[in-house]
């Protein structure tokens, strides 16, 4: 090996960067931790085939999907982006029997213009808990009762 090749070597070895750490897997380790400060959780499982976590709490055991939660909040700072999670995880936690009346629903984005019936006047269109599926369509969550069905605003 002659000296040239062997010096070039030697200094690309030197500056090769570090490989940057997997966003998701920082946000899974992000979700964890906050989810064992959490008093009412008792155990904290990583999913290694998939991007979630299985939670053992007082209400019983629960598989918390991440990639949404990811996506939602990749942009927020980190006091928002714990806010965010910790509101995610009173769903599993606290309100489980309110999660079982939650039903997504399709919708024309005409749905958002009208209003709903579960709508009043002052909230504005973009309050409620909706995301895009297609062109002209919505997917939305709603709270399924024996008479009516209630929109979920954010």
């Amino acid at each position: 090996m002659s000296f040239w090749s062997r010096f070039w070597n030697s200094r690309e070895s030197a500056q090769r960067p570090q490989t940057p750490p997997d966003p998701e897997a920082s946000f899974r380790d992000f979700v964890r931790a906050v989810c064992e400060k959490d008093h009412r959780v008792r155990v904290v499982r990583a999913m290694p085939d998939d991007f979630a976590l299985e939670l053992t709490h007082d209400a019983g055991a629960s598989v918390v999907s991440l990639r949404n939660l990811f996506l939602e909040t990749r942009e927020l700072d980190s006091d928002g982006r714990s806010r965010r999670v910790r509101d995610y995880l009173d769903i599993f936690v606290e309100q489980r029997e309110q999660l079982e009346l939650l039903y997504p629903v399709v919708r024309s984005t005409l749905f958002l213009m009208e209003g709903s019936q579960s709508a009043t006047a002052n909230v504005k269109r973009s309050s409620i808990l909706h995301r895009m599926l297609a062109p002209h369509l919505l997917e939305a969550v709603v709270v399924d009762r024996p008479t009516f069905m209630q929109v979920v605003h954010e």
